[in-house]
């Protein structure tokens, strides 16, 4: 487990994956396709990218509407279905 991908020496976290070593690590982009491009601009070799990754995953933070912006709204059989809630047709959402 490495930090900042950018700032732990992105050579020395690609060898190490390269050579069998499980190397978990964080790198900002605005999503997830994007990451494969940053590791390209910092430095590895593009036909080496596909050797040495395995997984990326993009997080999220969910967002939450402050006090003014609240509304409540009835939701349709349609959302609801969307959600995959079986509550009834009067479920409401603030």
């Amino acid at each position: 487990m490495i930090g900042e991908i950018a700032t732990a020496r992105p050579r020395t976290s690609h060898h190490a994956a390269l050579t069998g070593h499980l190397v978990f690590s964080t790198l900002h982009t605005n999503d997830a396709p994007g990451a494969v491009a940053r590791l390209v601009d910092i430095g590895v070799q593009p036909f080496l990218v596909s050797s040495a990754v395995r997984a990326i995953m993009a997080q999220r933070l969910v967002r939450r509407l402050c006090d003014k912006c609240k509304q409540p709204h009835e939701m349709t059989e349609g959302e609801l279905e969307s959600l995959g809630s079986t509550a009834g047709s009067s479920a409401t959402r603030p």
